[in-house]
């Protein structure tokens, strides 16, 4: 039998662990509790040698978990640990993977199975240096990926930068593309192989990226779906927006040959415009999913950008004709919401292609115009469409072209409607969260905390604030100094008070921050003004 130590400040996460499942009949015992380091510390000094395992939180009064894995480390170097923490842990986290921690486990995940293989892991292999590093070296590459994960799809946390230094992510915040690759006729591939040779296929693009981003040493890869990738990078000294185009493409370029070459595989790619702020990503990433779906009508294997979308012409339906003023038109109609003027020009459209008797021209066709105007839109808007997949296979069922037009009408209306009332709401919703959060700036406030206040997720409120020029954070940030400003004018108040009073408990962190945006300590601000 397994013994563990147990360590947690708060009650409910050492009872939840306990009664997650039967412990003791799969070899674990929870032998012991404490609720701080330092009386965990005591309790190791004690019995130390009883205990097979250690489970820690990091964020603890008294003696918080790094302090007591140090203290652990100095006497027992080998001890198994396995670390508990939230999201805003990410930095403490790496230190523990520093010392030695066998793995990590977020509180929010907590399940029985989840813990049950971490705690075998952890006991069998505890005393193997070799393998403890390579446990650890998966851990981080596999929470790395998660955060990753987490900024492409807009779950973007309050502490981002801080984050993304403690996994050492190379994304410099400037001249950021996004690329979307995707493994071509996967459909022919998953029907024609065993799991297993589709599984060597599927993971050996995403370490040949790995590789080549690595080799480079240029940006971050991350695997989304079994044949989807994201590329992220960004330029800090390049100056000219077509010459970081030049660089991912050729890299890219290089990175699908090498995937023909090597692995046999046909790749799609996308890539977006070239914006600045990590906030801009999942933007961006939308952006580059759009110029992968060209694909459908410009055909497979090869690299598309997102200006495509906007500069290239519709197919000629025949030598006389194309459709580039109605596009032009519905776009314009779009932009300034004019209901009557969409309706207009997509019936003008409709009586270009009415009389063409290949439907399936008529398809792309459409496609091509839903694709750009998307696109165009997203360029221009913060509106951000998520079902550009769906159009597609819903599109393929139709038999008349009549059917085709009712059906992007439809669609067309219900992105106007959508824009409509994103405009309407997001103009009350910002309102109410700059109202909330003049009032209870005082707080421990987080993105997420927020917007469960105001009953949104957290990327609809990070898109809110970006539609006023400002993130959440820096909206935050400002009021928080202004504030600190009034109070810093008061000498009866300490350095620390006010510090307390904004916000921040660490006097030392407000400092800086309080610097960075005024160019002066709070200690020089207020002799200044007395």
């Amino acid at each position: 039998m397994y013994r563990i130590l147990l360590i947690d400040d708060e009650p409910l996460i050492r009872l939840t662990i306990k009664s997650l499942g039967p412990w003791e009949s799969h070899g674990f015992e929870i032998a012991s509790e404490a609720c701080d380091g330092l009386d965990a510390f005591e309790k190791f000094n004690h019995e130390g040698n009883d205990f097979d395992l250690i489970v820690t939180d990091i964020s603890m009064p008294k003696m918080n978990g790094l302090e007591f894995i140090r203290e652990i480390r100095i006497q027992n170097k080998m001890k198994p640990i396995i670390v508990l923490s939230s999201y805003n842990d990410f930095k403490l986290v790496r230190e523990a993977f520093q010392l030695g921690i066998q793995d990590y486990v977020l509180k929010s995940e907590l399940d029985f199975y989840t813990l049950l293989s971490l705690f075998k892991k952890a006991t069998h292999l505890g005393d193997s240096n070799k393998k403890n590093h390579l446990i650890t070296q998966k851990s981080i590459q596999f929470y790395k990926q998660k955060f990753l994960e987490n900024i492409i799809s807009g779950n973007i946390q309050p502490d981002m930068e801080g984050q993304l230094e403690s996994f050492n992510i190379n994304i410099p915040k400037v001249n950021i593309t996004v690329a979307v690759l995707t493994i071509d006729n996967y459909k022919t591939l998953e029907n024609n192989l065993d799991a297993f040779t589709l599984g060597n296929i599927i993971e050996s693009v995403h370490k040949l990226l790995l590789q080549k981003a690595d080799e480079y040493n240029l940006g971050e890869a991350v695997k989304i779906e079994e044949s989807k990738y994201v590329f992220i990078c960004g330029f800090a000294n390049e100056n000219s927006i077509a010459n970081v185009f030049q660089k991912v493409s050729s890299f890219l370029s290089n990175f699908k040959h090498a995937c023909g070459m090597l692995l046999n595989v046909s790749l799609t790619i996308g890539i977006s415009d070239v914006d600045n702020g990590h906030d801009r990503i999942p933007m961006l990433y939308k952006q580059a999913v759009l110029a992968n779906n060209l694909k459908i009508v410009n055909g497979k294997g090869n690299i598309y950008f997102q200006q495509n979308l906007i500069k290239a012409v519709s197919p000629i339906i025949n030598e006389e004709i194309t459709l580039s003023q109605h596009e032009r038109d519905l776009m314009d109609a779009l932009y300034n919401l004019d209901e009557n003027k969409i309706q207009e020009s997509l019936n003008s459209i409709f009586k270009v292609l009415n009389s063409h008797p290949d439907i399936n021209k008529v398809l792309h066709t459409y496609l091509a115009i839903f694709l750009k105007t998307i696109g165009y839109l997203q360029r221009n808007t913060f509106f951000v469409y998520d079902n550009d997949i769906a159009i597609v296979e819903e599109m393929g069922l139709f038999e008349t072209i009549e059917e085709i037009h009712h059906y992007i009408k439809f669609k067309f209306l219900d992105i106007y409607k959508q824009i409509k009332e994103s405009q309407t709401h997001s103009t009350s919703k910002i309102n109410i969260v700059k109202e909330y959060l003049r009032h209870n700036y005082y707080r421990d406030l987080s993105l997420k905390s927020v917007s469960e206040h105001i009953h949104v997720s957290e990327s609809s409120l990070s898109r809110l604030f970006s539609t006023t020029g400002e993130t959440f954070i820096s909206y935050l940030t400002k009021l928080r100094i202004e504030k600190a400003k009034e109070l810093l004018k008061n000498d009866t108040l300490t350095i620390q008070e006010v510090s307390e009073a904004v916000g921040y408990v660490n006097q030392e962190h407000f400092s800086r921050i309080f610097k960075k945006h005024t160019g002066y300590s709070p200690i020089k601000f207020r002799n200044g003004n007395n």
